[in-house]
Formats: C-alpha cells, sequence, structure tokens
C-alpha cells in the first residue's frame, strides 16, 4: 500500500465547499458560465480530487447528477467547480439539470483526504468512511464513501471481490484505490 497528499478540511472549510458547488452550478444552468472559485480558503489551494453528487429531493430523490476525480493536477476549489459543472451537465446522467430543479436539488461534495492503493480492498477499506476508485486499462468507477450506508450494505456486498470468493472478470487486472 502507498499513501498520497492527506488534506484536512474544517467544518467551515467543508460548507464552503458545498456552497461553492451549488454557486457553480447555478451559474453553469441559469447562465452557461463557468464559476470561478475566487478568494479561496487556504484548504482550497491543495491539489487533491473532489466528487460532486446532485439529487433531487422531490419523490424518491433521484440522481440527477455525479462527477469528479480522485487524483487531478488542480486546486480543489477548480476541482469542485469542475466536478459541479460536469454533474449538472447531460454527460453525467443522461439529462442537463433545468433550472426549474434548483429548488430541489440537493449537493454533496465528497472531498479525496488521502488515497492508498490497496491489493486486500476487505482489509484496507471501511464502509462508510471509504470512497473508491476502480481503474482497469479504458475503463473506470468509483463508490462514494457514503453510498454502501445509505443502501444498508455490509462490507462483503460492497466490495470489489468479497471474501471467499474469486474475483470476477469485471476486477480482474484493476487497480482499487480507497479515498
Amino acid at each position: 500500500m502507498s499513501e498520497a497528499q492527506t488534506v484536512q478540511l474544517s467544518y467551515d472549510d467543508g460548507a464552503r465547499a458545498v456552497e461553492l458547488a451549488r454557486e457553480a452550478v447555478e451559474s453553469f444552468v441559469r447562465h452557461g458560465q463557468r464559476e470561478q472559485p475566487g478568494s479561496m480558503r487556504e484548504a482550497f489551494y491543495a491539489r487533491t480530487g473532489a466528487f460532486v453528487r446532485l439529487e433531487s429531493t422531490r419523490g424518491r430523490g433521484r440522481l440527477r447528477g455525479c462527477a469528479g476525480a480522485w487524483e487531478t493536477s488542480d486546486q480543489l476549489g477548480h476541482a469542485i467547480v469542475e466536478a459541479a459543472i460536469k454533474a449538472a451537465s447531460g454527460d453525467s446522467c443522461g439529462s442537463e439539470v433545468e433550472p426549474k430543479e434548483l429548488d430541489n436539488i440537493t449537493v454533496s461534495v465528497f472531498i479525496v483526504s488521502n488515497t492508498v492503493l490497496t491489493n486486500d480492498p476487505l482489509a484496507d477499506l471501511k464502509v462508510g468512511t471509504h470512497g473508491v476508485a476502480v481503474d482497469g486499462g479504458n475503463s473506470h468507477g468509483w463508490l462514494y464513501p457514503t453510498v454502501p450506508v445509505e443502501n444498508g450494505w455490509s462490507a462483503p456486498s460492497s466490495s470489489p471481490a468479497p471474501a471467499g470468493r474469486p474475483k470476477s472478470p469485471r476486477t480482474r487486472g484493476k487497480t482499487t484505490r480507497r479515498w
């Protein structure tokens, strides 16, 4: 296992991250413009990844968009804005967020505080704490840290290769990282 940079955010930093993502979504949806982070908090200058998830508060909380990167050369403030815009665009979940939806959208921001390369996900991942990024060739995917908790999954059912089962062809040869 190898560890990368650790980023610590305060509660106020986290609140500002969500505000910044919401501002970016609203600016993109209403005006087609890219929000600039402006004067950023010190933590937002770190070069680390971020993910943004948009959910509708209407009905059963339908996912409206999700995007981000666990590894980036961008400063955190810019990574949040980029992820928010991608999450609101048609590239994310098939249809662009519309202005009339904005009052009913919940914005969640997940900051990559560190990354760990692992060959043993069951030992190294903690359900509800770690997000997971899986890369292999031209395919990749990620799992937000909250998804297993929100769906009541246990460690074996949320792991790429549960204990006692061989790796499936979908995970063989792929690199798993927690964040």
